[in-house]
């Protein structure tokens, strides 16, 4: 199954005594070829180690016979998965033929070679026990006239060993575990994030149906998204911030309908959760892809006749278009409330850090993607940006992923932001950039009285869920896209959700080459997260994942999401 050429580390510890083979060396590339092919059993090695494979010192002494034992064939199989396996083996077979060409065109430096003349080492020795150079100028002149096939033939090996180097370490990364000792803490954090993707869920299925009716051509809701790890510590203590009679968390929306059946509707609103911490496991058991269909939501208006009673009496809404539009004319601005029903209500609004925020500018409607503020932005954004926009995508992962308002994993098309139209210029000066608030990025989904709404997201892999997030936090840190750093086709980018072998490991491969270049170096915290990310598996390649096993949760919470929040509130 496995073959490699056989050398060693005394290889290149004694080259420079070497007597004529430093000729080859140096012009040809003998001596880096020895290199690359230590290089490669070091690679192979780490590839059966992290197998778990028994007595790997075996290695050393006889490492062919030693990966042609069955049981070590079976168990590297077993944790790099069929495919892999058979492609590394391919790999190491074309290596060693390559090898052997070489090997056969240098031994003719040393006439009457005995044995075999494929094996590198045994060239080498050869030529060090020569006793001097006059003997054999002729044949170093005959290998010299052949330099264009030689060099034809050390392509061809540096390739081979090139694409080893490339598969092994991918494999290796495919394979890592994330962090298994995870904490207690990090443990109790993820469930409080999954009462958060629960509520989100509910959100969802809450608009939906108050967004169900044709009074508009289109509707639509934007999400912004927070870190919300204060929020998860305070669901973890069963109360909101400002005490235990707050709501225990909120949701900023917005929401937009247009066309010409109405007058356009733009309205920003915080949405309260009104609902008991002990309700929390409800909504954690809750798979928030099936929300909007198992939880018949309704849109309430509720009318709170006594303000020192908390429980308010509502009248059922139909519409939210039709809500907005009716208390436009009202002089207190209601905000809307998510119950522990899972219905939305609107609440007459007497606190005003918790007041919507109507708006009719046009500049408020506008918004563009990170994509664009990627391809079109002179430098990279300032430390403190990208360190909240890392940390609100890491948090929002697992508070949207496999909810419907995010049906796929992070990726730079999916990410918006607010954006003013751009200044009017006068005659003699420049066009100045489009103002972008950095501060409020969100999700956009968009509702139609006539279409199905998407009430299955998929469900992406969790591993391909992490790369896309690893790749997003390259991407923001450098402040260009992937397929810009690598020469890609910017058209293609938007297939990253795509779940097949060979795309996520070109993008892996892609990624860690990429997280590998120190021109522009990622601070400690930031780098582990990235690398967390990109390495983020606990079992081996032929196996998946399960995002709903809280461990992995745990582990993301702790790897990326705590470093990230230290690094954020440390800046």
């Amino acid at each position: 199954m496995f073959m490699i050429a056989s050398t060693s580390p005394a290889l290149y510890a004694t080259a420079p005594e070497m007597s004529g083979i430093e000729i080859a060396g140096l012009v040809l590339g003998a001596l880096p070829l020895v290199l690359k092919q230590h290089t490669l059993e070091e690679l192979t090695k780490s590839v059966v180690l992290a197998s778990g494979c028994e007595d790997a010192l075996g290695l050393d002494d006889d490492p062919i016979s030693y990966l042609n034992n069955a049981d070590v064939q079976e168990q590297v199989e077993e944790f790099l998965g069929s495919k892999n396996t058979s492609v590394l083996t391919e790999e190491l077979e074309a290596n060693s033929e390559s090898v052997g060409k070489v090997a056969r065109c240098i031994s003719g430096l040393v006439p009457g070679l005995q044995g075999p003349k494929n094996d590198l080492m045994a060239i080498i020795k050869a030529n060090q026990e020569k006793p001097s150079l006059v003997a054999d100028v002729g044949p170093r002149l005959k290998l010299v006239f052949g330099i264009t096939d030689m060099k034809d033939m050390i392509q061809e090996i540096d390739n081979c060993s090139n694409a080893l180097e490339r598969l092994t370490k991918l494999a290796l990364s495919n394979c890592q575990s994330m962090n298994t000792s995870s904490s207690r803490r990090f443990h109790k954090l993820a469930k409080a994030f999954r009462v958060i993707r629960g509520l989100a869920g509910g959100l969802y299925g809450a608009v939906l149906d108050g967004l169900r009716d044709e009074c508009h051509d289109s509707h639509e809701a934007r999400l912004n998204l927070d870190d919300r790890v204060d929020t998860a510590h305070q669901i973890l203590r069963g109360r909101g911030a400002a005490g235990p009679d707050a709501p225990l968390m909120i949701f900023e929306l917005v929401f937009q309908a247009g066309g010409k059946k109405e007058g356009t509707i733009y309205y920003e609103a915080a949405v309260q959760v009104l609902d008991d911490h002990k309700h929390g496991e409800r909504h954690t058991n809750t798979h928030p892809g099936s929300t909007p269909v198992a939880a018949k939501t309704s849109v309430t208006f509720a009318v709170n006749e006594d303000p020192s009673d908390s429980k308010f009496k509502s009248t059922i809404v139909t519409n939210i278009c039709t809500t907005i539009q009716q208390a436009a004319g009202m002089k207190t601005q209601p905000s809307f409330a998510l119950l522990g029903n899972r219905k939305m209500a609107i609440v007459p609004e007497d606190n005003t850090a918790l007041a919507p925020r109507p708006h009719s500018h046009a500049n408020h409607r506008r918004y563009v993607s990170l994509s664009q503020i990627l391809k079109t932005s002179p430098k990279t954004l300032p430390w403190k940006p990208r360190l909240q926009l890392s940390l609100r995508l890491a948090s929002s992962l697992l508070q949207l992923l496999q909810t419907p308002w995010l049906t796929q994993s992070w990726h730079k098309d999916a990410v918006f932001f607010l954006a003013s139209d751009p200044p009017s210029t006068s005659p003699g000066r420049s066009n100045r950039p489009t103002p972008i608030d950095l501060g409020r990025l969100f999700v956009v989904c968009n509702f139609s009285g006539a279409a199905s709404p998407q009430l299955c997201p998929s469900q992406p892999e969790t591993r391909a869920a992490l790369l896309e997030l690893g790749i997003i936090l390259l991407e923001i840190w450098h402040g260009v896209t992937l397929e810009e750093q690598f020469g890609l086709d910017e058209s293609d980018s938007n297939k990253q959700s795509q779940q097949q072998p060979t795309k996520y490991s070109e993008r892996l491969a892609q990624a860690l080459e990429w997280e590998a270049d120190w021109t522009n170096p990622m601070p400690g915290l930031f780098g582990e997260t990235v690398s967390q990310c990109l390495r983020g598996n606990n079992v081996s390649a032929g196996k998946k994942l399960d995002w709903e096993d809280l461990d992995v949760w745990s582990s993301i919470c702790g790897g990326i999401i705590e470093p990230l929040s230290k690094l954020y509130k440390n800046f």
